[in-house]
């Protein structure tokens, strides 16, 4: 099953700001981790036909004060959804129980009279 798209750039950012760019997939994002002022650092932009405008090349990558607060921050955002969609899995299947076990109560009681 598919992660939800919100999560995934959470997960892709916290990343970045603890590992450092990947590679040159994890560019993009970082430029804009420098443009907010989470990371330092100078990136080049392709002005070739084919890739107008994406980040070639990332120079001198550190993670600011802020960058860190924010790792922190998504970290624990991140850490929450997973609880809450445990949670919320745990519940189903705990309703879905209790509805089968109604279902039989129910159609033995009816099937009894």
């Amino acid at each position: 099953m598919k992660k939800p798209q919100k999560i995934q750039w959470k997960e892709q950012y916290l990343r970045i700001l603890n590992s450092g760019p990947a590679g040159p997939e994890d560019y993009g994002l970082a430029a804009e981790l420098i443009e907010n002022g989470y990371a330092t650092g100078k990136y080049q932009i392709s002005k070739g036909r084919e890739t107008y405008g994406q980040v070639k090349e990332l120079l001198l990558w550190a993670v600011t004060t802020e960058g860190r607060l924010f790792a922190d921050q998504l970290a624990g955002q991140t850490r929450a959804a997973r609880l809450r969609d445990a949670a919320m899995k745990t519940l189903i299947a705990i309703a879905s129980a209790a509805l089968g076990v109604a279902a039989g109560i129910t159609s033995k009681a009816l099937g009894g009279c």
